[in-house]
């Protein structure tokens, strides 16, 4: 049993992701989830929050993007998230203090 407060990571196995087919978003932990459409369509989604704004940002589809995969993508999103490099869009790059100035002077 874990800890109050801690989250489980890594719900889901590679076998399981195959059978899934109940439409609905099927997690994985720490935002990380397997979204079947009614007609069977699988892809990656990580979901976060910044700013008050929820935001979806999609990883690729199933199979096409492996579990190991989407998991390996949500670890550099969740990084940059807490490094400040990942806009609310979802793009990741210099951190959000940093994009309108450069050398202290303001570019457009």
């Amino acid at each position: 049993m874990g800890m109050a407060g801690t989250r489980t990571l890594h719900r889901l196995m590679e076998l399981k992701c195959k059978r899934l087919s109940k439409p609905g978003r099927h997690a994985d932990g720490a935002g990380l989830y397997l979204d079947v459409s009614p007609a069977g369509a699988r892809h990656w989604v990580f979901l976060f929050a910044r700013n008050g704004k929820r935001t979806e940002l999609g990883l690729g589809g199933y199979p096409e993007t492996s579990l190991v995969e989407a998991r390996e993508k949500a670890v550099e999103h969740r990084l940059a998230l807490k490094v400040g490099k990942i806009s609310t869009r979802g793009t990741i790059g210099r951190p959000a203090s940093r994009r309108a100035h450069y050398d202290g002077r303001s570019h457009r």
